[in-house]
């Protein structure tokens, strides 16, 4: 006479389950973290273009002006621009650094002065 076997799962077969169950958990909860940081760092790169953005068109407006270089920092990071004047031109850099001092962007324009 041959044994019965009960219905249902063996130990091993449910060990090996929750084992998959707790390593793609852990690839899901890696894949979120990794995404929530390219997502803050993507958001500081949007805020420092439009920084740059807004001190380029500002200092564009002035074309023809006195050289200028200033330093700001705020709780958002550091910005400092420079502005050198040429005979019909201007060139304009502006720099852009976050908190954390990793975020940099930097930006140069040539502007072309019509009188």
């Amino acid at each position: 006479m041959t044994p019965v076997r009960a219905a249902g799962y063996t130990l091993v077969e449910v060990l090996v389950a929750f084992v998959l169950l707790a390593m793609s958990a852990g690839a899901l909860a890696a894949g979120i973290a990794a995404d929530r940081r390219l997502r803050l760092v993507a958001a500081q790169r949007d805020d420092a273009a439009d920084r740059v953005r807004h001190r380029l068109e500002q200092l564009a407006a002035r074309c023809g002006a006195a050289d200028t270089t200033a330093i700001e920092r705020g709780a958002w990071g550091s910005e400092s621009w420079r502005a050198v004047r040429g005979e019909s031109w201007w060139r304009l850099t502006d720099t852009v650094r976050n908190v954390a001092g990793r975020g940099l962007s930097v930006a140069t324009a040539d502007i072309v002065c019509r009188e």
